[in-house]
């Protein structure tokens, strides 16, 4: 602990032999703080309690900056000095040094007033940052789920099957089925059907098949898979392939109506 102003004001006698030149420098209170061994957080956390604890004056009259001496080390005492001056004393913004253990060490003051003006602009800059990264976040969300459906798997279908099933007892969800089925080209079939032929599909799916999408025409289901395998193992259906494949790597695979259909 070095360099310890008492933070006075100079006495009657004192402020006219300063000449009437240029004001007085304000005067600063420089102290030591040392920390407990701990996390850097937890250090800071202690030093700046103790340098509002130890303030000499109410803190409400001062403004004070706190800054680390040595690089925190794991089981080491943390090292910090504070340094004080009077707020009426600080007019926006002001730079001085101090003397901590024979080191001159910078500090920079801020008014009540700054510092009020810098945390607007700081939530200002963080509001607009957030805003920010939730359009990227929801645009990024949008892209990987546009990307996982056209990537559907044969899983994915037997899912969605399972929870329209169990919630399929409501007119309105009825309403519902009934739209999804008009959009994949099946409003002539009845409901069982569809749902026998993705119950049928799901159990016959070879282990290794790569089923990219599922088609209905006429009574029959058409299976889009990647290769040149049979997708399914199960032959009490007729499964026939197409002759070309639609798209690179990609057969269509034609499957016959179940006996019930």
């Amino acid at each position: 602990m070095s360099n310890i102003s008492p933070l006075q004001r100079p006495v009657e006698g004192e402020a006219e032999g300063a000449g009437q030149g240029s004001p007085p420098e304000p005067k600063l209170f420089v102290r030591a703080i040392t920390t407990p061994p701990g996390f850097p957080w937890d250090q800071a956390r202690a030093a700046g309690l103790e340098a509002r604890v130890g303030a000499p004056l109410p803190i409400a009259h001062v403004v004070y900056q706190l800054k680390r001496l040595e690089p925190w080390s794991a089981g080491k005492s943390g090292r910090y000095a504070v340094a004080y001056v009077r707020a009426d004393e600080v007019k926006g913004q002001l730079r001085a040094t101090g003397e901590v253990d024979g080191r001159h060490v910078p500090f920079v003051f801020l008014s009540p007033r700054e510092q009020e003006r810098r945390l607007r602009s700081l939530l200002f800059v963080a509001v607009a940052t957030g805003l920010a990264t939730a359009l990227l976040v929801i645009g990024a969300g949008t892209a990987l789920r546009t990307r996982a459906q056209d990537e559907t798997s044969l899983a994915d279908l037997e899912r969605t099957v399972a929870v329209r099933g169990r919630d399929v007892k409501t007119q309105q969800l009825g309403r519902q089925e009934a739209r999804a089925l008009d959009e994949e080209g099946v409003s002539r079939r009845r409901m069982n059907d569809f749902l026998n032929d993705l119950a049928w599909a799901s159990n016959a799916k070879a282990p290794d098949a790569r089923v990219q999408a599922l088609h209905w025409d006429r009574g029959y289901l058409g299976v889009e898979a990647r290769g040149d395998a049979a997708p399914f193992l199960e032959t009490g259906r007729h499964v026939e392939r197409a002759p070309k494949p639609v798209k690179r790597g990609v057969w269509l695979w034609g499957v016959s109506p179940g006996s019930s259909q």
